[in-house]
């Protein structure tokens, strides 16, 4: 990857989320679907497409330097052409108007099973508003970052209230060492899934 080694150092070493690495291993080994909800630089992206077996998949990623990141790094690994995943300028919240899109405008590409990582930088709770089709679906599988206490306890309640067993990721221990450098005083992931 095109990493900026003045914030990618953390993926440099291999601790960059590592409490989500092994859990989307295990959620994705035989997904049909891949949603990167935030894509950024396109780290999930490139991993749905060179470690899944996802033949439809959407990432989204309004920031245009970081789209240009993205489309870099796919292009490093072959993936630039690729039909498998298509790239939205677009954010996702709970309605469509100029520039957003809801999961609810992309449902009929979705294919089951599918797993939808969604890292929006505080707009997580409307994401899920706007994908209540999704929601209800019981092959889903969710990786929400939550970016504050408030955020998280409403996408709990979202995701409890459509049916889903919710379990909070805890940070890894060595965050306390060596931290992730974010300026939220609060960061972490749920993880969702139908009983």
């Amino acid at each position: 990857m095109n990493l900026d080694l003045g914030h990618d150092l953390q993926r440099q070493f291999g601790v960059y989320e590592r409490e989500i690495a092994g859990l989307i291993r295990a959620s994705t080994r035989r997904v049909r679907s891949a949603i990167d909800v935030g894509a950024g630089d396109g780290y999930y992206t490139l991993y749905f497409l060179m470690k899944t077996s996802a033949t439809v998949g959407s990432a989204f990623e309004p920031s245009e330097s970081s789209r240009e990141r993205l489309l870099s790094n796919l292009r490093l690994n072959g993936f630039e052409h690729s039909s498998r995943f298509l790239l939205s300028p677009q954010a996702v919240g709970r309605e469509n108007a100029d520039g957003v899109a809801t999961l609810e405008s992309i449902g009929d590409t979705i294919q089951t099973p599918c797993f939808v990582k969604v890292d929006v930088e505080g707009a997580e709770a409307d994401v899920l508003a706007g994908a209540s089709t999704l929601l209800a679906e019981p092959r889903a599988l969710w990786l929400i970052e939550t970016h504050s206490r408030k955020l998280e306890a409403q996408c709990i309640d979202l995701l409890v209230g459509a049916g889903h067993e919710t379990v909070i990721v805890p940070n890894a221990w060595w965050r306390a060492l060596v931290p992730e450098r974010r300026l939220l005083p609060h960061n972490r992931w749920l993880f969702a899934r139908k009983g």
